[in-house]
């Protein structure tokens, strides 16, 4: 398996919440910030350990980053209170598919960390603020032997 396949089942998974598509969710892409959109979230890579458990099977152990972008509204107050309800949906709609909607070889996963609200440059970020959301999933995988 792949860091692909599981950054695909976890935008398979929160794409499953009304208020995000495929027009707000990416993998590794930031470009899209500053279209328009209330709020974004950014798949990333945070690291990868490998665990053997058994001569035939292995633990991939990824760490997935959701970087979550919500605009600006006027008051701080309500742009971090939308910050936080945004953030709040993903941790549910996460939690609602514990097996990221049945990605190949995810065993769990678990919310390994939530950052506090980062306001963001305007000029790089089009007036967001950014919270980072850590996952740890855990794929396990039967690896073909040649020994």
């Amino acid at each position: 398996m792949s860091f692909l396949t599981i950054s695909d089942g976890i935008i398979t998974t929160i794409t499953k919440h009304a208020n995000y598509g495929s027009t707000n969710v990416y993998a590794d892409d930031h470009r899209h910030l500053g279209a328009g959109q209330l709020r974004y979230i950014v798949v990333g890579f945070g690291g990868y350990t490998r665990e053997e458990l058994t001569f035939q099977s292995v633990a991939h152990n990824w760490v997935v980053t959701l970087d979550v972008y919500s605009r600006y509204t006027g008051q701080l107050s309500t742009t971090n209170i939308n910050a936080h309800t945004d953030v709040q949906a993903i941790v549910d709609t996460l939690e609602a598919w514990p097996k990221l909607s049945d990605t190949t070889g995810v065993n769990n996963f678990e919310i390994a960390g939530i950052s506090p609200i980062e306001p963001q440059d305007p000029d790089n970020h089009a007036g967001y603020v950014k919270q980072v959301v850590s996952l740890a999933v855990q794929e396990v995988v039967c690896p073909t032997r040649s020994e």
